[in-house]
């Protein structure tokens, strides 16, 4: 307590945390390493650092200031509640570290794909409103500061209002003067003198280039003709360019000299921080790929930001840099340490984007994606380029505001999925069954008028599948084409997966694989890609192309018993070298067992959100069950991901008119299982019509008691609820939050539900689980 002095222990946490992770990354010393040293019974005299010196000894070296962010996701979890309190709601973090707190800050907010503290949502907020928005602690609560102190707000109000000390609120104050001073020449030529104090000051290019109407480009350029470049400063603070940890600040006039090295460099880019739709599984890759490039002769340097990724631990890579993930802190580090080039397939989501950008100021990016990026993204070329090959695709437009958005539904027809965007960021993608829901889709967006959307013809019985490539440019290698149990609409990051495919004719198998067979090599791809598929009636649609190292990589490498990432650093490496990488030696464990991947999801830190799935992403991860059956493999995974599937008791079932014909085939096995069947007035009279007993129970309108007051009581031990429409996501949403709320074991497709009968007749049939180490499964492949 500020006031009195008082200092208490409120929490004692015994084990490495994220707080331990910042720690370890901020002071350079491997404090995972350290413990597991401490364990095996050395002392605190023998454990040294990296300079050689005993760790009792260490003293901190206080040379650099670290700030860490945390990532939220709230925007993409419709209905939740933008308040921070003692329930952690944060997906992931980043870590900005420099000279001062002020470049720390910034660098920090940099991590976080924000160009600096001014967020342009807040831009015709005024005070008074962005006062009272700042009582309330929300994941915005810095960039509000920011913005009133701008406007000229008194620091002793803020301090007041937050309970954040002075100091923080003091150093934002001075950010906010000096970005006035900067945009005060906007449209004309910044003073040297002043470029440079916001360079030491953290600001970053791009966000310079905003506030004087320039480009990052002309930014860029104005430093090199300075010679303003970031030095290198060693996280560790020995001032030794071999300890493993740095890090960039303007405030270091000459950084540490980078010896040569007769290994060649490869700058290899992480994915960064955690969040929905960029889990763990893209950093699991940068791992393998920087052990196999260290193997085969290179030096590695990894980019990161997030501190407890595991592509930042001591080891991973021969050297670390903690900085933020944009073509400007990328160039600066190049700039140091003269690469050969930079791996840009293995930082996810962004890689497209960031090879882009690096590629068009002048970097060799060795796996380059920017003359392929237009094909991920413009739905016209991705369509042109699949007639030129002969390969069916959904028809597809793209157009301007809501006339257009129309026009371009009535062109591909509905159902159709709707990805809409405005100009300062916001996005949404929606599936609509008609002219009017993609009205209302447009009415929620700030800017509908001016408003970008995709739209493609969608099939809602259609099954999904998936192809991680490995390609050499001109051949291909596909470990196995895995199969999505729910069905086309649910995004294949929040589909549970099943690999070796369980229900997709070979006929099929055999035409997704020359599919991208045809694609892989027109588009010349030398490492990873994933090739997403939609079959439909009898024919396979090419649906979506991720050219990187997809989230589903890890997943396929541990079923099949192949290091992917690893074969396709080999196949980058060779291309190098010279080298031809020989494809043929590639090959796959036995297909005697099964894989079933499912998604992982936050909705238990966000009771208020509806956890019914569809086109937008929603997982932070994922898990897989392996095991030698189907049944056996679904319930391991939903075991590892939510919760074990009840062998018995009551289930509730309340479904859809497009889901009854299964549902009734889901509630005949429960009844068969044992279970007692429940079922709302629809899927109740349904099943009565169709010889199968359930019993009727109310909803929350019609009664008491009712479906709630059964969850509540815990009456009901499995939920399948299946929303349809918009107007069914309305209405049948509290059954699916209260099942988050209470603990209930819940599916909201029928495809889920299907899979959780054969789980629980798997382990009903087996006598006890066996275990078996990953290397069993793998066999003789490994």
């Amino acid at each position: 307590d500020k006031a009195s002095d008082y200092l208490a222990v409120i929490d004692i946490t015994p084990y490495f945390s994220r707080s331990s992770a910042l720690a370890s990354k901020a002071s350079g010393l491997p404090a995972a390493r350290l413990s597991a040293m401490a364990a095996a019974g050395m002392t605190l005299d023998e454990i040294k650092t990296s300079a050689g010196e005993p760790i009792s000894g260490y003293k901190e070296n206080p040379q650099h200031i670290a700030v860490r962010m945390p990532k939220w996701d709230f925007e993409k979890l419709k209905g939740s509640r933008d308040l921070l309190d003692i329930q952690k709601k944060s997906t992931g973090e980043a870590i900005g570290i420099g000279k001062t707190y002020r470049e720390a800050l910034q660098k920090a907010a940099a991590s976080l794909d924000k160009s600096g503290l001014d967020d342009d949502a807040l831009s015709g907020k005024t005070a008074e409103q962005l006062s009272a928005a700042l009582r309330m602690p929300s994941s915005k609560r810095h960039f509000i500061i920011y913005r009133l102190l701008k406007m000229g707000a008194d620091v002793s109000r803020i301090c007041e209002i937050t309970g954040i000390d002075s100091f923080f609120i003091n150093e934002m104050k001075e950010l906010a003067l000096l970005d006035e001073q900067l945009c005060a020449f906007r449209g004309g030529t910044l003073p040297e003198s002043l470029l440079v104090q916001a360079k030491k000051n953290g600001f970053t290019d791009r966000y310079i280039a905003k506030a004087i109407n320039s480009t990052e480009h002309a930014i860029r350029s104005r430093r090199a003709e300075l010679k303003l470049f970031a030095g290198i400063g060693d996280v560790n603070g020995y001032g030794q360019h071999n300890s493993g940890f740095f890090y960039c600040s303007y405030n270091i006039q000459s950084g540490l000299p980078q010896p040569q090295s007769e290994k060649k460099k490869l700058v290899v880019l992480a994915s960064g921080y955690c969040a929905i739709g960029q889990g763990t599984e893209y950093d699991n890759s940068v791992v393998n790929a920087c052990q196999a490039f260290r193997e085969l002769g290179f030096e590695a340097i990894v980019i990161n930001c997030a501190p407890g990724a595991a592509s930042t631990d001591a080891g991973v890579a021969d050297k670390l840099y903690i900085e933020p993930l944009d073509a400007e802190h990328i160039l600066n580090i190049c700039q140091a340490e003269k690469p050969y080039g930079i791996i840009a397939q293995f930082a996810g989501e962004n890689a497209p984007r960031l090879a882009a950008e690096l590629a068009s100021a002048g970097a060799r990016v060795v796996d380059s994606y920017a003359s392929r990026l237009s094909f991920a993204e413009n739905y016209a070329l991705f369509a042109k380029t699949a007639q030129k090959l002969n390969i069916p695709v959904y028809p597809s437009a793209e157009a301007q505001g809501l006339a257009g958005a129309l026009k371009a539904a009535d062109e591909t027809g509905c159902p159709a999925i709707a990805s809409i965007s405005t100009s300062c960021g916001e996005k949404t993608v929606k599936i609509v069954y008609s002219r009017q829901d993609l009205e209302t889709a447009f009415k929620t967006m700030l800017d509908d008028e001016n408003c970008t959307a995709a739209i493609s013809r969608f099939y809602p019985h259609a099954t999904a599948a998936q192809a991680d490539v490995l390609s050499d440019g001109e051949n291909i290698f596909i470990p196995a084409v895995s199969e999505h149990i729910e069905l086309a609409g649910i995004h294949s990051g929040d589909s549970a997966a099943v690999i070796p495919s369980a229900t997709i004719p070979q006929k099929h198998i055999d035409a997704i694989r020359r599919y991208s067979a045809l694609i892989a090599k027109e588009l010349g791809v030398c490492g990873l890609c994933s090739l997403h598929y939609s079959i439909a009636g009898d024919t396979v649609y090419l649906a979506a192309a991720e050219l990187y190292a997809s989230r589903s990589v890890p997943i396929a490498a541990k079923v099949c018993g192949i290091n992917m990432a690893k074969a396709a650093a080999a196949i980058i490496a060779g291309k190098i070298n010279g080298v031809k990488f020989d494809m043929g030696s590639l090959a796959c464990s036995s297909t005697g067992y099964c894989g079933v991947k499912e998604a992982v999801f936050p909705f238990g830190s966000f009771p208020e959100v509806d956890p019914a799935l569809g086109p937008e992403m929603r997982s932070t991860g994922s898990v897989l069950g392996l095991a030698d059956s189907f049944g056996l493999a679904f319930f391991r995974a939903q075991e590892a991901a939510q919760a074990s599937i009840p062998l018995s008791g009551r289930v509730l079932i309340s479904v859809n008119n497009e889901d009854k014909q299964e549902a009734l085939i889901a509630a005949n096995a429960f009844k068969q299982m044992g279970f007692e069947v429940l079922a709302t007035s629809g899927t109740h009279r349904w099943l009565k019509e169709n010889g199968v007993d359930s019993t009727y129970v109310y909803k929350l309108d019609e009664g008491r008691p009712n479906i709630l007051d059964e969850i509540i009581n815990g009456k009901i031990d499995i939920i399948i609820n299946t929303p349809a429409t918009t107007q069914g996501l309305n209405d049948d949403s509290y059954i699916r939050k209260a099942a988050i709320k209470n603990k209930v074991f819940y599916m909201t497709t029928m495809a889920a539900a299907i899979a959780a009968v054969k789980g629980i007749n798997a382990v009903r049939g087996t006598t006890h689980f066996i275990a078996k180490p990953l290397h069993e499964y793998h066999g003789s492949n490994q």
